[in-house]
């Protein structure tokens, strides 16, 4: 049986560590934060020092990306809307 959206985004929440606000405002400024909305979304208001790579290009952005660069195996802060993309 294929995987449907959901199921995707729950076996994706399983192998990432999932952190809320307060965490990441101790975090900012240490590690990247990116973006992953679509363009309009992040132009509609995004997080003071968001980085924005839509999340269908993530993977072909994110390296090439200068806060990433020598980070590879960093930590690095991802979100979206509801946390379904962002998890992805």
């Amino acid at each position: 049986m294929a995987m449907t959206p959901m199921d995707l985004v729950a076996a994706a929440k399983q192998t990432i560590t999932e952190i809320d606000a307060a965490r990441a405002q101790t975090m900012l400024g240490s590690v990247p934060l990116i973006d992953v909305r679509e363009p309009e979304e992040y132009a509609a208001g995004c997080l003071p020092g968001a980085v924005s790579i839509p999340r269908g290009v993530l993977e072909f952005r994110i390296d090439g990306h200068p806060q990433i660069q020598g980070r590879r195996d960093g930590e690095v802060i991802l979100y979206c809307q509801s946390g379904g993309r962002s998890a992805l």
